[in-house]
Protein backbone atom coordinates (compact mmCIF):
# COMPACT_ATOMS: atom_id res chain seq x y z
CA UNK A 1 0.00 0.00 0.00
CA UNK A 2 1.51 3.34 -1.03
CA UNK A 3 1.01 6.19 1.39
CA UNK A 4 1.07 9.84 0.46
CA UNK A 5 2.21 12.62 2.77
CA UNK A 6 1.62 16.34 2.29
CA UNK A 7 3.54 19.19 3.91
CA UNK A 8 1.46 22.34 4.38
CA UNK A 9 3.46 25.41 5.43
CA UNK A 10 3.26 29.15 6.01
CA UNK A 11 6.96 29.93 5.84
CA UNK A 12 9.69 31.10 3.53
CA UNK A 13 12.40 29.07 5.19
CA UNK A 14 12.76 25.56 6.58
CA UNK A 15 15.67 25.42 8.99
CA UNK A 16 15.58 22.38 11.26
CA UNK A 17 13.78 20.22 13.80
CA UNK A 18 13.70 19.99 17.79
CA UNK A 19 11.94 18.56 20.85
CA UNK A 20 9.97 15.34 20.73
CA UNK A 21 6.30 16.22 20.18
CA UNK A 22 3.37 14.90 22.12
CA UNK A 23 1.77 11.95 20.40
CA UNK A 24 -1.58 10.22 20.56
CA UNK A 25 -3.48 7.82 18.32
CA UNK A 26 -5.60 9.36 15.59
CA UNK A 27 -8.75 7.97 14.13
CA UNK A 28 -8.00 6.64 10.67
CA UNK A 29 -10.34 5.49 7.95
CA UNK A 30 -9.36 3.10 5.20
CA UNK A 31 -8.78 4.95 1.95
CA UNK A 32 -10.30 3.80 -1.31
CA UNK A 33 -9.54 5.35 -4.69
CA UNK A 34 -8.20 8.85 -5.45
CA UNK A 35 -7.96 11.28 -2.54
CA UNK A 36 -9.58 14.66 -3.25
CA UNK A 37 -8.69 17.55 -0.97
CA UNK A 38 -8.90 21.32 -1.40
CA UNK A 39 -6.53 24.01 -0.14
CA UNK A 40 -7.52 27.62 0.54
CA UNK A 41 -5.02 30.28 1.56
CA UNK A 42 -5.00 33.98 2.48
CA UNK A 43 -8.69 34.24 3.33
CA UNK A 44 -8.07 37.54 5.15
CA UNK A 45 -11.59 37.15 6.49
CA UNK A 46 -13.33 40.15 8.07
CA UNK A 47 -17.03 39.76 8.97
CA UNK A 48 -19.56 42.45 8.03
CA UNK A 49 -19.95 43.33 11.72
CA UNK A 50 -16.36 44.66 11.76
CA UNK A 51 -16.36 46.49 8.42
CA UNK A 52 -18.18 49.21 6.51
CA UNK A 53 -17.10 52.41 8.24
CA UNK A 54 -15.65 55.49 6.54
CA UNK A 55 -12.10 54.63 7.57
CA UNK A 56 -12.59 51.10 6.26
CA UNK A 57 -13.38 52.46 2.79
CA UNK A 58 -10.33 54.73 2.88
CA UNK A 59 -8.14 51.91 4.10
CA UNK A 60 -9.22 49.67 1.23
CA UNK A 61 -8.69 52.44 -1.30
CA UNK A 62 -5.10 52.89 -0.11
CA UNK A 63 -4.31 49.19 0.31
CA UNK A 64 -3.47 46.43 -2.14
CA UNK A 65 -7.21 46.08 -2.69
CA UNK A 66 -7.82 42.68 -1.18
CA UNK A 67 -11.46 41.76 -1.62
CA UNK A 68 -11.91 42.12 2.12
CA UNK A 69 -15.36 43.68 1.98
CA UNK A 70 -16.57 40.62 0.04
CA UNK A 71 -14.73 38.03 2.13
CA UNK A 72 -17.89 36.80 3.86
CA UNK A 73 -19.68 36.19 0.55
CA UNK A 74 -16.61 34.62 -1.06
CA UNK A 75 -16.06 32.26 1.87
CA UNK A 76 -19.72 31.20 1.99
CA UNK A 77 -19.60 30.46 -1.75
CA UNK A 78 -16.39 28.44 -1.33
CA UNK A 79 -17.82 26.41 1.55
CA UNK A 80 -20.94 25.77 -0.51
CA UNK A 81 -18.77 24.51 -3.38
CA UNK A 82 -16.85 22.26 -1.00
CA UNK A 83 -20.04 20.77 0.38
CA UNK A 84 -21.25 20.15 -3.17
CA UNK A 85 -17.95 18.67 -4.43
CA UNK A 86 -17.34 16.86 -1.13
CA UNK A 87 -13.53 16.61 -0.94
CA UNK A 88 -12.29 14.49 1.94
CA UNK A 89 -10.49 17.47 3.49
CA UNK A 90 -10.16 21.24 3.12
CA UNK A 91 -6.85 22.70 4.31
CA UNK A 92 -6.86 26.40 5.25
CA UNK A 93 -3.32 27.76 5.35
CA UNK A 94 -2.32 30.99 7.02
CA UNK A 95 -3.75 34.47 7.10
CA UNK A 96 -7.19 33.20 7.94
CA UNK A 97 -8.25 36.63 9.21
CA UNK A 98 -7.77 40.21 8.08
CA UNK A 99 -5.69 41.19 11.10
CA UNK A 100 -6.23 38.53 13.76
CA UNK A 101 -9.57 39.73 15.12
CA UNK A 102 -10.92 37.32 17.73
CA UNK A 103 -14.46 37.76 16.40
CA UNK A 104 -13.24 36.88 12.90
CA UNK A 105 -11.62 33.68 14.20
CA UNK A 106 -14.76 32.68 16.09
CA UNK A 107 -17.00 33.19 13.06
CA UNK A 108 -14.57 31.30 10.83
CA UNK A 109 -14.57 28.33 13.20
CA UNK A 110 -18.37 28.23 13.07
CA UNK A 111 -18.28 28.36 9.26
CA UNK A 112 -15.71 25.56 9.11
CA UNK A 113 -18.06 23.47 11.26
CA UNK A 114 -20.39 23.38 8.26
CA UNK A 115 -17.71 21.31 6.53
CA UNK A 116 -17.28 18.83 9.38
CA UNK A 117 -21.06 18.53 9.71
CA UNK A 118 -21.03 17.49 6.04
CA UNK A 119 -18.36 14.84 6.57
CA UNK A 120 -15.46 16.99 5.28
CA UNK A 121 -12.35 17.42 7.43
CA UNK A 122 -11.30 21.09 7.91
CA UNK A 123 -7.64 21.68 8.89
CA UNK A 124 -6.05 25.02 9.75
CA UNK A 125 -2.69 26.61 10.47
CA UNK A 126 -2.05 30.29 11.30
CA UNK A 127 -0.29 32.92 9.24
CA UNK A 128 1.44 36.13 10.23
CA UNK A 129 -1.89 38.04 10.36
CA UNK A 130 -3.64 35.70 12.75
CA UNK A 131 -2.13 35.81 16.26
CA UNK A 132 -1.33 38.68 18.67
CA UNK A 133 -1.80 41.19 15.87
CA UNK A 134 -1.58 44.83 17.02
CA UNK A 135 -3.48 45.93 13.88
CA UNK A 136 -6.67 44.13 14.94
CA UNK A 137 -9.48 46.66 14.42
CA UNK A 138 -13.24 47.09 14.36
CA UNK A 139 -13.76 49.14 11.19
CA UNK A 140 -17.53 49.47 11.48
CA UNK A 141 -17.62 52.81 13.25
CA UNK A 142 -16.03 56.23 13.07
CA UNK A 143 -13.25 56.08 13.99
CA UNK A 144 -11.98 52.48 13.77
CA UNK A 145 -11.15 51.10 17.21
CA UNK A 146 -8.93 48.34 18.58
CA UNK A 147 -10.56 44.97 19.04
CA UNK A 148 -9.23 41.82 20.69
CA UNK A 149 -6.82 39.59 18.79
CA UNK A 150 -5.99 36.05 19.96
CA UNK A 151 -3.04 34.37 21.61
CA UNK A 152 -1.49 31.11 20.40
CA UNK A 153 -3.46 29.24 23.07
CA UNK A 154 -6.72 30.93 22.11
CA UNK A 155 -6.13 30.10 18.43
CA UNK A 156 -5.89 26.39 19.23
CA UNK A 157 -8.94 26.58 21.50
CA UNK A 158 -11.05 28.27 18.82
CA UNK A 159 -9.99 25.83 16.09
CA UNK A 160 -9.70 22.73 18.26
CA UNK A 161 -12.09 20.87 15.95
CA UNK A 162 -10.04 21.80 12.87
CA UNK A 163 -7.17 19.35 13.27
CA UNK A 164 -5.82 19.91 16.77
CA UNK A 165 -8.13 17.61 18.75
CA UNK A 166 -7.42 14.60 16.54
CA UNK A 167 -3.80 15.33 15.58
CA UNK A 168 -1.52 12.33 15.35
CA UNK A 169 1.27 14.48 16.82
CA UNK A 170 1.47 18.09 18.06
CA UNK A 171 4.47 20.30 18.66
CA UNK A 172 4.10 21.55 22.27
CA UNK A 173 6.11 24.68 21.44
CA UNK A 174 4.10 25.90 18.43
CA UNK A 175 0.88 25.29 16.50
CA UNK A 176 2.47 22.73 14.17
CA UNK A 177 0.94 19.28 13.99
CA UNK A 178 0.64 16.08 11.99
CA UNK A 179 -2.80 14.88 10.99
CA UNK A 180 -3.60 11.42 9.63
CA UNK A 181 -6.36 11.85 7.08
CA UNK A 182 -6.51 8.06 6.77
CA UNK A 183 -4.15 5.08 6.64
CA UNK A 184 -2.55 6.31 3.42
CA UNK A 185 -2.54 10.10 3.72
CA UNK A 186 -0.79 12.19 6.37
CA UNK A 187 -0.56 15.98 6.45
CA UNK A 188 2.32 17.84 8.11
CA UNK A 189 1.18 21.37 8.94
CA UNK A 190 4.00 23.69 10.02
CA UNK A 191 3.41 26.86 12.02
CA UNK A 192 6.15 29.25 10.96
CA UNK A 193 4.49 32.61 11.70
CA UNK A 194 6.67 34.82 13.90
CA UNK A 195 3.91 36.20 16.15
CA UNK A 196 6.22 36.02 19.18
CA UNK A 197 8.19 38.84 17.53
CA UNK A 198 5.16 41.14 17.25
CA UNK A 199 5.22 44.40 19.19
CA UNK A 200 2.43 46.74 20.27
CA UNK A 201 2.69 48.57 16.94
CA UNK A 202 4.28 46.08 14.54
CA UNK A 203 3.31 42.65 13.20
CA UNK A 204 6.22 40.52 11.93
CA UNK A 205 5.52 39.44 8.35
CA UNK A 206 8.41 37.01 7.90
CA UNK A 207 8.37 33.30 8.61
CA UNK A 208 10.69 30.68 10.06
CA UNK A 209 10.75 27.22 11.56
CA UNK A 210 11.96 27.73 15.10
CA UNK A 211 15.39 26.07 15.36
CA UNK A 212 15.09 25.26 19.06
CA UNK A 213 11.58 23.82 18.88
CA UNK A 214 12.15 20.95 16.39
CA UNK A 215 8.65 19.61 16.02
CA UNK A 216 8.00 16.08 14.88
CA UNK A 217 11.53 14.70 15.31
CA UNK A 218 10.39 11.13 15.84
CA UNK A 219 7.15 10.98 13.86
CA UNK A 220 8.06 13.04 10.80
CA UNK A 221 11.63 11.74 10.47
CA UNK A 222 10.52 8.12 10.59
CA UNK A 223 7.77 8.90 8.07
CA UNK A 224 10.29 10.51 5.73
CA UNK A 225 12.44 7.39 5.90
CA UNK A 226 9.47 5.17 5.08
CA UNK A 227 10.05 3.88 1.51
CA UNK A 228 6.27 3.65 1.05
CA UNK A 229 5.68 7.31 1.91
CA UNK A 230 5.80 9.92 -0.82
CA UNK A 231 6.00 13.49 0.53
CA UNK A 232 4.49 16.39 -1.40
CA UNK A 233 5.29 19.98 -0.39
CA UNK A 234 2.70 22.74 -0.60
CA UNK A 235 3.05 26.18 0.91
CA UNK A 236 2.02 29.79 1.21
CA UNK A 237 5.52 30.92 0.19
CA UNK A 238 8.33 29.37 -1.80
CA UNK A 239 10.07 26.60 0.13
CA UNK A 240 13.87 26.57 0.35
Amino acid sequence: MRRTGMIIMTSLLISGCAEVPQEKPAKQAVSSGPYLFYTATDLHYLPPSLSGGEQFSRMLANSDMKLTEYSDLILDAFIGTCISDHPKAVIFTGDLTFNGEKISHQILASKFRQLSDSGITPLVIPGNHDIDNPASRDWSGKPAVRTDSVSRTEFEEIYHECGYDSALSKDPASLSYIYALDDEHWVLLLDSARYEDNTSIYSEAGGRIRKKKRAFTQVSNSAMRDPNLSLKAKGLYALI
